[in-house]
């Protein structure tokens, strides 16, 4: 299935199916089932699945200088005053 018989099928938008397939290199099939669209190289997805923020890796990235391996393995620590997890100070 082409994108143009998959955006007349589905009713979706081909530019929409066009974008989605190049964007997350999906096939036109796949372009039209819902699901959370999110590139598998992000930040923020590599994040997700290490159980911290894209702004947490961000910060420990810009602030301390660490590498990417770094930032999304060091642990949270729980902090009193915020009463939350939270980047431990180093």
């Amino acid at each position: 299935m082409n994108q143009s018989e998959a955006a007349r099928t589905s009713g979706i938008n081909q530019s929409t199916i066009s974008f989605r397939v190049r964007r997350y290199g999906v096939t036109p099939e796949e372009a039209t089932k819902k699901r959370k669209w999110s590139r598998p190289d992000s930040l923020a997805t590599k994040a997700r699945a290490h159980g911290i923020t894209a702004n947490t890796v961000r910060a420990r990235i810009r602030n301390k200088g660490w590498t990417l391996e770094q930032a999304l393995t060091y642990p949270l620590m729980w902090t009193r005053k915020a009463d939350r997890w939270s980047s431990p100070l180093i």
